[in-house]
């Protein structure tokens, strides 16, 4: 379905191409609506529903993610020759992280069995999302440029989908049986659900609430406190523009730079206090953690 998106198509295969299009464009725009109908009830204003992600069914964010993979290419068949190696390579790689997965030793510390069913939901997810980092290992087999971009494409639909999966799993748990404190499974899997929900970005009312149960179980030493402030800025960024703690960082002008603040943080040191008050170290040095990583465009 995706020739009708080159020059060369039919005109049946650009109508299907337009069909499909036109339909991605509902479904997200659809999705929007009933997000932000859910942030309503909870008594939310968003302040700006463009910063609302859209769509949370599978095949309504896969189709979208393949539509905009199209564009990298000039015509259908290097898009069918980048998109058939690439995938390849990444079916080869998903029953590699699945074998993994399911060798992993039932009970290897003796955590109770919703720690270990909630530490293993985070293993693919973060498989897939630290696979498309997959040129700067040495140890990856050489993608062409072509091909990579496409094989980026499949690992953060795969890892969409995870995400998808994942907020489920852990709302049945959170309805059955609260959030998962450290007294209840162990500070490892706690912090895993807190990954689950910093990731459920497709699912903003679903955070919101969970950081609402998180606030009063910081002071109780239940929760940890750098990840209810990662949530918190997350979260807040979304429905508000703003964040409180500086963990959101994003590339700008060559630079990597701190998302916007709240009005009450003016400053370096006013941030600084506010992140010493989660255990979060000087703005400065966190900043000096992004070096690691490639450089900004």
């Amino acid at each position: 379905w995706t020739r009708g998106a080159y020059n060369d198509a039919s005109t049946e295969q650009k109508a299907v191409w337009q069909d499909i299009v036109e339909w991605n464009e509902a479904c997200h725009e659809q999705g929007r609506e009933l997000v932000l109908t859910e942030l309503t009830f909870l008594g939310v204003q968003v302040s700006d529903p463009k910063n609302i992600p859209t769509s949370r069914e599978p095949v309504c964010v896969t189709a979208g993610f393949i539509i905009q993979l199209t564009e990298n290419y000039d015509d259908a068949q290097s898009f069918d020759t980048a998109y058939d190696e690439a995938i390849n390579y990444f079916h080869i790689f998903k029953y590699g992280a699945r074998i993994g997965f399911e060798s992993i030793p039932f009970d290897p510390n003796g955590q109770s069995e919703d720690a270990l069913n909630i530490m293993n939901w985070t293993i693919l997810d973060q498989a897939f999302r630290k696979a498309t980092s997959w040129e700067n290992d040495d140890r990856a087999p050489k993608v062409g440029s072509a091909s990579k971009v496409a094989l980026d494409k499949l690992f953060l639909i795969a890892f969409v989908l995870e995400d998808l999966k994942n907020t489920k799993l852990l709302k049945q748990y959170v309805n059955k049986k609260d959030w998962p404190t450290i007294s209840m499974v162990g500070e490892t899997a706690s912090s895993s659900a807190w990954l689950l929900v910093q990731h459920a970005d497709h699912d903003p009312a679903f955070q919101y609430e969970m950081l609402q149960i998180m606030e009063p179980l910081v002071e109780q030493n239940e929760v940890s406190k750098s990840n209810y402030a990662y949530l918190y800025d997350r979260v807040m960024l979304k429905l508000k523009g703003k964040q409180r703690y500086g963990t959101q960082v994003r590339c700008k002008d060559g630079k990597r730079q701190v998302l916007p603040l709240e009005d009450d943080i003016v400053g370096e040191k006013a941030l600084d206090a506010v992140r010493k008050q989660l255990s979060l170290g000087p703005i400065a040095e966190y900043m000096k953690l992004f070096r690691s990583f490639k450089e900004c465009e």
